[in-house]
């Protein structure tokens, strides 16, 4: 916030008539290195904050976000395009927030301080995540921006509640930055067709998965696996969060993290290596006849629905869908999910044949 805030109140006054502009330089070169220090160590390149996602929509929403789009209109300075941090920080509560098309939003899990910042829509720390996000985004991630809140509900929401176009805050440069930044006239876009189905943040080794951008039946799933520190901290997990059909969970051990990293495939499925030599795979091709097929086998595969095959290899699976639950089938060293196959070879773990 004081990062953003400084930029700001240099570039407002910079070269103005009366402005020292030779003790001004000096802090504009600081404010300079600061907006990098702020994305790169405070973020990580998938939009994690060391002190969790509460406190990350303090450090990125209250000014800095802005402030970046400040430093490229008023000085020329593009500080968001060569680097993947500055996107997700705004991307990432479209990626990983479900919706039902009727307002109802669904974050899952908070991580660290302050959590009811997120999506306070009518706060200054957690406010115009569109109106602010826009100002930082390709045409195609605006795109995506405007679908999701045309089909998420906000945009029926706030037009009833006469705060259209993301304007609930009572904070006035929430509602500047809407008649500035929105793209009037542009066609929305599914954000299937712009973000991708997988992406990780290796600061702390953070992975998260969507299948789809739909309705409130989207499979979404995260694993922070590295701990992280501010002056607040996130622990590591050793657990897959999942939400999905309406409902959170969590499901499997995840021991060290992972270090194997097999695709993604351009749906976003997954084969890893965890710590402990443990396989997980992620499977979002439908093949099983599930939305979302989740397979483990080694020491932390769960309970549950478990098959072991002829080479006594245990598979324990995970399926998410509104319809009934496959079946798998061992069959000599496979097992046989509808019109997918899993398998262990060579000591790794094969989906298909």
């Amino acid at each position: 916030m004081q990062v953003g805030g400084a930029a700001m109140a240099l570039l407002a006054v910079m070269g103005d008539p009366g402005v020292d502009m030779g003790k001004l330089q000096p802090l504009i070169e600081t404010s300079k290195k600061s907006m990098i220090r702020n994305m790169t160590e405070g973020f990580g390149d998938g939009g994690s904050f060391g002190e969790g996602d509460g406190t990350g929509s303090m450090s990125s929403h209250i000014v800095f976000l802005s402030a970046l789009q400040a430093w490229r209109n008023a000085a020329g300075l593009d500080f968001v395009t060569p680097r993947p941090n500055s996107m997700w920080m705004a991307h990432k509560w479209f990626f990983l927030t479900s919706f039902d098309g009727q307002g109802q939003l669904n974050f899952f899990p908070k991580r660290g301080g302050y959590p009811h910042n997120i999506w306070a829509r009518d706060g200054l720390s957690g406010g115009g995540y569109f109106s602010i996000g826009f100002g930082v985004s390709t045409p195609d991630q605006k795109a995506a921006m405007l679908w999701w809140y045309e089909n998420s509900g906000l945009k029926a929401v706030d037009e009833k509640n006469g705060t259209p176009y993301d304007t609930p805050s009572p904070y006035p440069h929430h509602s500047v930055l809407s008649f500035v930044n929105w793209p009037v006239g542009m066609t929305p876009k599914n954000p299937g067709d712009v973000y991708p189905r997988h992406y990780m943040d290796n600061k702390a080794m953070l992975h998260n998965w969507r299948n789809r951008w739909q309705d409130r039946n989207d499979v979404i799933m995260t694993i922070h696996c590295r701990p992280v520190r501010g002056n607040m901290s996130v622990a590591g997990e050793t657990k897959l969060s999942i939400n999905a059909m309406g409902k959170t969970q969590t499901w499997g051990t995840i021991t060290r993290g992972f270090t194997e990293v097999i695709g993604p495939q351009k749906d976003g499925s997954t084969i890893l290596k965890t710590g402990d030599g443990s396989w997980l795979a992620i499977d979002f091709s439908g093949k099983s006849g599930a939305d979302a097929m989740l397979v483990m086998t080694g020491p932390g595969a769960p309970a549950g629905t478990t098959v072991t095959t002829s080479d006594n290899t245990r598979f324990s699976f995970l399926f998410l869908s509104t319809g009934k639950a496959p079946e798998p089938q061992a069959q000599g060293a496979k097992v046989v999910v509808g019109q997918q196959t899993v398998a262990l070879i060579g000591g790794k773990l094969v989906l298909g044949e």
